[in-house]
């Protein structure tokens, strides 16, 4: 399995922008695939915000496009860069990723051409995974009409991951890892409630802070995703560093031993913001 997050496509410092100094990220991207332990990955994740939205509230100002259909296949070309079996996705943050009552991950999930979506809802008859074949989708070519959740609860050999976008987060950094241990908790204290012991998540997987951190509790872990924004006029106004840039490979051996392999941008790669000279 391989996650990405927080991809935020359209932002001029985020992956996938035409300024010079960018580029840095943009060539991460592109070499990620060769540090994966697997030429092919079983599913790959977006977990929320694959496109940053048209950014009203600057009035876009942000932004290198506002045009939705452009960001969207440009997160798609994106996607060519990696070698995936299938492909699941969460709902993002409603500001980045929904006007009115359209959703843009559901409209790229019906963009997306380099493999199928699965579709999954958490309850009723119709909760399931996708049951079309990686044939039936080459043969009709499309991942129309897609369902994109909040939340992906989803099972490898027998550890069992939830997924969500979501997540909260604290200035200080003294208590970065506090918000993904509260997440911990909660599945522990769900287990039994609305998932059996049986199927308690093993795996916890948040995005949304653009903060990369890890907790381990026993038998079972959870992270948060890196992103690939570096900063923007939002980050800055609350006094949030730079990003984590990057992504999360997930191997779950045939033991359902669990191995985490970040995938993250050096410090010295990072884009370096200009110095004015008086």
């Amino acid at each position: 399995m391989v996650i990405t997050g927080d991809n935020h496509i359209g932002h001029l410092y985020a992956l996938g922008s035409p300024l010079k100094k960018l580029e840095p990220i943009n060539r991460f991207w592109s070499s990620a695939r060769d540090k994966l332990s697997k030429e092919r990955c079983n599913i790959f994740v977006i977990n929320g915000e694959p496109i940053d939205g048209d950014g009203y509230k600057d009035l876009g100002s942000e932004e290198w496009t506002v045009n939705m259909a452009k960001q969207l296949r440009h997160a798609n070309d994106l996607l060519k860069d990696f070698k995936m079996d299938q492909i699941a996705m969460t709902r993002g943050s409603n500001y980045h990723t929904t006007r009115a009552a359209t959703g843009f991950e559901e409209l790229f999930a019906n963009e997306i051409t380099v493999a199928p979506v699965l579709e999954y809802s958490p309850y009723g008859k119709f909760s399931r995974f996708s049951q079309k074949t990686r044939t039936d989708w080459k043969r009709n070519n499309n991942n129309n009409d897609r369902t994109i959740e909040d939340i992906l609860q989803l099972k490898l050999h027998d550890v069992v991951f939830n997924i969500i976008h979501h997540t909260g987060a604290s200035s200080s950094f003294a208590y970065a890892p506090t918000a993904i241990a509260n997440a911990l908790l909660k599945n522990l204290i769900l287990t039994g409630k609305i998932w059996t012991y049986k199927d308690a998540p093993k795996v916890t997987i948040r995005s949304h802070t653009h903060q990369h951190v890890r907790v381990h509790y026993g038998n079972t872990c959870g992270f948060v995703t890196p992103a690939w924004q570096i900063f923007s006029r939002f980050m800055l106004q609350r006094n949030m560093t730079a990003a984590s840039i990057g992504l999360v490979e997930v191997v779950i051996e045939p033991n359902n031993k669990i191995i985490i392999n970040d995938i993250l941008l050096p410090d010295k790669d990072y884009p370096k913001i200009n110095v004015m000279t008086i």
